[in-house]
């Protein structure tokens, strides 16, 4: 089935998964985003994120949660939770875990003695500051690797600005800034808030054409935050 086929494609690539001053102390210590998840026109789930800022360190916690159904039989699931702490611009501590369909998968890691250290992946050759897809930190544009946190593999990635989009928000539109994150695997096209370099949303075209889109219902703009 080219649906089933084109999420666990595009799942592994968004969910890698998925913020200037994403360091700075804003109104509210918490900024949430929350997504509808579409492939196409089809409604497939959520995705939230929260960020925490406490005076050392950030907690950020993913949670997706996406269903296929096809004549109302459930074809295809996908749960995903991650939580993070990040010091500074960089991760300090990493635990996620993912169920598609029956399959299980785990990433855990953190910082020990200055340098990121993965579960079951001592050898791995890490960059001295990691970060993930943490679409919620535009630092991440600087960055020519991420670290995937749904499978724990590194990907290189060219991160290139595109120009000045209109983006909506609850009906609101927005100056926003768009760039594109290539991958070996394809690309994400992700917008930012050009007065606070808030993240907006993302789209990426699957293998098959099929259009992938988070859609903002919440995200820290109407908190009055600029996380």
């Amino acid at each position: 089935m080219k649906l089933l086929t084109t999420l666990i494609t595009v799942l592994a690539l968004i969910l890698a998964t998925l913020s200037a001053n994403a360091l700075s102390q804003s109104a509210s210590d918490e900024a949430v985003w929350r997504f509808q998840v579409f492939i196409d026109d089809r409604d497939v789930g959520t995705h939230n994120f929260m960020v925490t800022t406490m005076e050392n360190a950030r907690k950020v916690t993913s949670e997706a949660d996406f269903n296929v159904k096809v004549l109302f039989v459930n074809v295809f699931s996908y749960k995903h939770r991650n939580q993070e702490t990040w010091q500074a611009n960089c991760l300090a501590n990493i635990e996620s875990a993912t169920r598609m369909n029956r399959e299980k998968y785990a990433v855990s890691g953190q910082l020990e003695n200055n340098t990121f250290v993965l579960a079951d992946q001592a050898d791995a050759d890490l960059p001295d500051c990691v970060q993930t897809f943490a679409y919620w930190n535009p630092t991440i544009l600087q960055a020519s690797q991420l670290l995937n946190a749904q499978t724990g593999i590194l990907e290189e990635v060219d991160i290139q600005p595109v120009g000045s989009e209109t983006f909506a928000v609850n009906g609101v539109d927005l100056s926003a800034s768009k760039y594109r994150i290539n991958l070996e695997t394809g690309y994400i096209d992700v917008w930012y808030d050009e007065q606070t370099d808030t993240w907006l949303g993302l789209e990426t075209l699957t293998a098959e054409g099929n259009l992938v889109r988070y859609v903002p219902i919440q995200t820290p703009l109407q908190q009055g935050s600029t996380t």
